[in-house]
């Protein structure tokens, strides 16, 4: 006889509910955005171009340093958070939040600041990219403030 024979079948079977749809698609936004690094990764070491609109501006290959630190970092960190939100834990929204936020900084100061004419020399589809990263970026922080994700992750 099991020495677990006593237990109640409500104790040992877990009721979670399911991950709303904001989550999920946060998850599959980073591990897809993880695998479009390591694809940059690979072409940076095959001494091809990058794929980013901002990157990619220079015409050469990707610089040591983005391939050696930026590139694996990235891919790391967003495997990371996916995993701490499918593990529904409060550090990976408020870490989700931090690096959204980080994201949108350096952009903002990247294109104020840096390279002002930047703005000028991208094409329409440049353009769209980087304004689409900018809402993509404002609606994750958005929704990882609201109430009921909090609520969601701790169910």
């Amino acid at each position: 006889m099991s020495p677990y024979a006593h237990a109640s079948p409500a104790i040992s079977q877990t009721s979670a509910s399911p991950l709303p749809l904001g989550i999920r698609l946060l998850v599959a936004f980073m591990l897809v955005d993880a695998l479009e690094r390591i694809v940059e990764l690979a072409l940076g070491i095959a001494g091809l171009r990058s794929l980013g609109p901002l990157a990619g501006l220079q015409g050469g290959p990707l610089p040591s340093f983005a391939i050696n630190v930026i590139l694996p970092s990235w891919i790391v960190i967003d495997v990371l958070l996916a995993a701490l939100l499918l593990l529904r834990m409060e550090a990976g929204r408020l870490w989700c939040m931090a690096a959204f936020a980080l994201h949108l900084i350096y952009l903002a100061q990247f294109l104020v600041y840096h390279s002002p004419h930047l703005w000028m020399t991208l094409g329409f589809s440049g353009r769209f990219s980087l304004m689409a990263t900018l809402v993509i970026d404002g609606g994750a922080i958005a929704y990882l403030c609201a109430r009921s994700t909090r609520e969601a992750l701790r169910d």
